[in-house]
């Protein structure tokens, strides 16, 4: 028996008498209207529609390892809205939407009897792997976040696709919890050579992600990142945020951060210590943007210990003249004060003025 048979026998079973005493008080099979009804091969992709939106292709790819997201079976109105579904070619299925207990039960029911066509259809249109599964007798839907299939440049293009507008859906995707470092959107590669010279080298792509401004200030914001495209010799390909990029983004943050607590300790500024990894990350890979580059970061016991160094300096100058006398206590043990409140560490700039 087929999906269609199944759904019909199901929704007759219903709108008997038995049925409508114990289930509700309407009609569940109404006469054909002039109003075209949905055909259950349209509602099919419609769910095929409904969870390729959530189905996660960027989940990082590990041989060994194979994440899974579980989605809930939607609602069938969520699905169709107010519209009717054809039973056959005189009558349509009118669903009543007042009882919220029968109309999980319908809803549930439905999907499981459409649930064969949904895997198939969905399987080859998405290139992460989805199965109907009943959970303590609850159906969903498991998305397998082992990526699998790009063998075509358009096939590569249609996952971009799905990932711009899955990027306009703020309450869903993985690509929400990143930062620009952290971001690696992957997918095996399985093409021919000649297949990949296509696919691009870079892209723009519309992400979420979070950008530190300082130890108090992390801004999430939504815009089209420049992404760079790689394969690696696994025949993966690697979606990220590119390093001259990254690194510039990183120089900009140590600037502001730099004006921002505006304290010199012998020569050196002082910049949080929420940015050391990415002054770190500068100066290992001599990072030079128009002339300046970290020349040096000093961090820990060395910090402080020319922070009292200064601190003494002032103190000493606080004795030895009276136009210094009036200095206030905060500013003679200022720039300890400053490497304890910031948890900071001391760098050098380098070159042409930042």
């Amino acid at each position: 028996m087929n999906s269609k048979e199944r759904i019909n026998n199901y929704v007759r079973s219903l709108d008997n008498e038995f049925g409508k005493a114990q289930l509700w008080t309407q009609t569940l099979i109404v006469d054909k209207t002039e109003d075209k009804a949905i055909t259950l091969e349209e509602l099919t992709n419609l769910y095929v529609d409904y969870f390729l939106l959530r189905a996660k292709p960027w989940v990082v790819y590990d041989n060994e390892w194979l994440s899974v997201k579980q989605i809930d079976y939607p609602m069938i109105t969520d699905i169709i809205g107010e519209r009717r579904i054809e039973l056959d070619e005189y009558s349509d299925i009118f669903i009543p939407i007042e009882n919220k207990a029968v109309l999980q039960i319908f809803s549930a029911t439905i999907f499981t009897y459409l649930a064969e066509n949904i895997e198939i259809k969905f399987n080859q249109k998405s290139i992460v792997n989805g199965k109907f599964s009943n959970i303590v007798n609850v159906p969903c839907f498991i998305i397998e976040g082992k990526v699998e299939r790009i063998y075509t440049k358009e096939e590569f293009d249609n996952w971009m696709n799905l990932l711009n507008e899955d990027g306009k859906e703020l309450d869903l995707g993985l690509l929400y919890q990143w930062t620009k470092e952290n971001i690696d959107i992957v997918a095996q590669y399985r093409g021919t050579q000649e297949e990949l010279q296509k696919i691009p080298k870079s892209l723009q792509l519309l992400v979420g992600h979070h950008v530190t401004y300082n130890e108090n200030y992390n801004e999430y914001i939504i815009s089209n990142l420049d992404l760079q495209v790689t394969i690696d010799v696994d025949n993966i390909i690697h979606i990220r945020y590119g390093k001259e990029e990254l690194y510039y983004d990183y120089f900009n943050e140590l600037v502001c951060d730099i004006n921002r607590i505006n304290c010199k300790i012998a020569g050196y500024d002082v910049v949080s210590g929420n940015l050391y990894q990415k002054a770190k990350a500068l100066l290992e890979n001599n990072y030079n943007f128009s002339g300046v580059n970290v020349k040096r970061i000093i961090v820990g016991k060395e910090a402080y210990m020319l922070a009292e160094q200064e601190d003494k300096n002032v103190q000493d100058g606080c004795i030895g003249s009276i136009v210094m006398l009036d200095v206030p206590e905060s500013e003679i043990n200022k720039h300890v004060r400053i490497l304890e409140y910031t948890e900071g560490f001391l760098i050098e700039l380098g070159g042409e003025k930042a």
